[in-house]
């Protein structure tokens, strides 16, 4: 990639929508954000391509996971949630939908669901036929040119997680208005997690509209009414029993939370990988898919999983690349810049790679410097291994008979980290116990200790996090003798 000048920067609001018809009856579709908002602010290039954009950027600053679901990026044409009136791309360019097809993601049967929204009604005539173009021949700056320009990003095509992508800023540009937001700093192409609100859903969660309904509107109504426990037992009961062993969860759900120290490190690690390869996305198998070619390797992951007091494991598997990224269809694995530097700036450059392993690709010896000191020099010598593996692999055009069946590790349930546990000692809390008649029942008591074992538990036995001292009057309505219980 080369260009006269770089290209400029962004600054983007993605957030989570639902489709409607609009309120002015001309048969445009309107997006409106779920109440509560889950947005992110980031800051990015606007020569990403599209399909970096979702698998590098996008992913891991709303909390999704990469390479388990298919996705569609489609431009929003003003009038209809597009915003800003600069934007005069032909109605023709406004009906383009960039899908990535290549892929064996299974949600990739629903892509007639891109252009019919829940209701029944289509998208509008843009002038001309819809058709699908491939994300990687489309940048961001493509999609959206002017503030305030839009353009709605579809995750998982069948559940239909749709966000709205809006122009907020544009740096180094025709459209300079870097004050308006207080960014400081000329157009450097690095990706920035900025701000956001809220929890990614779970994945395979129902959509947005299952997610407001189910979730949303009862944090909504607890926060009218801070005393409705029929509203706080149903938030807990679909939070908890629900949404624990979801992929991107993995533990407690609370839908409310946002830790940006999380989400800019899994954005880091995103950067500072090779892309991914979707020959094979993660999914649910007993055995190994061949899908592994030259360059690759599939999988096996132990994802563990807990049904009522049982705690299971189930064999997942993915096709990963251990083969570098084409250079033109890469990040900076420091920054996330889609090109590169030179000493003086000036013109934009190719993205330069490890001289030793060829894997990570930088954008300037700054970057190289830094992401050699923090990550790449306990990586260098394995990667060059691989690197060297995957030329033999071509030279003899034959794959690494060994591909198959890598062990990935476990994909661990952890239902609290002893760190930063919720409730201290003497908070009240109300708790769902099993009774000895097998019934479920409601509880109040007082958190009495923390981390707790009994001294004749097996190594086996998980520590508690929460050990209980139970109201006695709701126990003798119980029928329990037991003062105590353990939470986990």
């Amino acid at each position: 990639m080369s260009s006269p000048n770089p290209p400029a920067d962004y600054v983007i609001r993605i957030a989570l929508v639902t489709p409607s018809e609009s309120s002015a009856g001309d048969d445009q579709v309107d997006y409106k954000e779920l109440n509560p908002s889950i947005w992110r602010q980031f800051r990015v290039s606007s020569g990403t391509n599209l399909d970096l954009l979702h698998d590098k950027i996008l992913i891991p600053i709303m909390g999704w996971t990469r390479n388990y679901h298919t996705y569609s990026f489609r431009r929003l044409p003003s009038g209809g949630g597009g915003g800003s009136s600069k934007a005069r791309g032909d109605a023709a360019a406004a009906g383009v939908v960039y899908l990535q097809e290549d892929t064996n993601a299974v949600d990739l049967m629903h892509a007639c669901k891109i252009d019919h929204f829940p209701g029944g009604f289509s998208l509008p005539d843009f002038g001309g036929e819809s058709q699908y173009s491939d994300p990687q021949s489309a940048t961001i700056g493509d999609l959206l040119q002017y503030s305030g320009d839009a353009c709605l990003y579809t995750y998982d095509l069948g559940d239909c997680w749709y966000h709205k992508l809006t122009l907020e800023m544009v740096i180094g540009g025709e459209e300079d208005d870097e004050t308006k937001l207080g960014v400081e700093g000329a157009r450097s192409g690095k990706v920035e997690l900025m701000d956001g609100k809220m929890r990614c859903p779970d994945e395979d969660g129902g959509g947005c509209e299952s997610y407001q309904a189910d979730v949303l509107n009862l944090v909504m109504q607890i926060r009218r009414h801070p005393n409705d426990v029929g509203a706080i037992r149903r938030l807990g009961a679909n939070c908890f029993e629900e949404r624990r062993n979801a992929i991107n969860v993995m533990g407690p759900f609370r839908p409310t939370e946002f830790d940006i120290d999380e989400h800019r490190e899994a954005l880091a690690k995103a950067l500072s990988s090779r892309n991914s390869s979707r020959d094979s996305v993660k999914m649910m198998s007993s055995r190994p898919f061949p899908f592994a070619r030259i360059g690759q390797q599939s999988v096996a992951y132990r994802k563990e999983h807990q049904i009522g007091k049982n705690d299971v494991s189930c064999r997942m598997t993915e096709t990963v690349n251990v083969k570098p990224d084409p250079k033109d269809c890469t990040l900076c694995y420091q920054c996330g810049s889609p090109y590169g530097r030179g000493k003086d700036g000036g013109a934009a450059q190719p993205l330069g790679a490890c001289g030793r392993c060829h894997i990570p690709h930088y954008c300037s010896t700054d970057c190289q410097a830094k992401h050699w000191a923090l990550t790449h020099k306990n990586q260098c010598e394995s990667f060059k291994k691989l690197h060297d593996k995957y030329q033999k692999e071509l030279a003899s055009d034959k794959p690494d008979p060994n591909r198959f069946d890598v062990d990935g590790g476990i994909i661990p349930l952890r239902m609290y980290v002893p760190g930063k546990l919720r409730f201290g000692l003497d908070t009240k809390v109300e708790c769902r116990i099993t009774a000895p008649h097998g019934w479920s029942v409601w509880c109040t008591g007082y958190v009495f200790d923390t981390m707790y074992r009994e001294p004749h538990w097996p190594p086996s036995q998980p520590t508690a996090p929460y050990q209980i001292l139970l109201d006695p009057i709701a126990l003798h309505g119980m029928g329990m003798n037991e003062s105590m219980c353990f939470i986990y």
